[in-house]
């Protein structure tokens, strides 16, 4: 069974491996860190670009799932971590749907009228 001082430990390394990652590609690099079992899944997302945002926002109007799961497959950095595991699991591939969420998020107007 994994400790919490074991996931805290392998944050450290998997975000130190996504600011490295993030150095040598010259794109923000988003770590995803999953259990399976006693195991650890890693994974990384690559930061959207403008025009990936914009279609994942149109597609986001028809459908967030399908929208999600087409930017998993865009975004996911199939060289690094254990991004097959990622893609060939739901449990986790839908977990990058939802990272792919938190990634790319409008910013709220929070001007108000008197």
């Amino acid at each position: 069974m994994i400790t919490q001082e074991q996931v805290e430990q392998k944050q450290i390394e998997v975000e130190e491996q996504a600011a490295k990652l993030s150095a040598e590609l010259k794109f923000k690099v988003h770590p995803m860190i999953f259990i399976e079992g006693d195991e650890f899944v890693i994974g990384y997302l690559r930061e959207p670009d403008r025009a990936a945002k914009t279609m994942y926002l149109d597609k986001a109007m028809q459908g967030l799932a399908s929208a999600s799961t087409q930017m998993v497959e865009l975004l996911l950095l199939k060289d690094e971590g254990d991004a097959q595991r990622i893609l060939k699991n739901d449990n986790h591939f839908f977990g990058a749907a939802g990272k792919v969420n938190q990634i790319i998020q409008a910013s709220q107007d929070q001007f108000k009228k008197k």
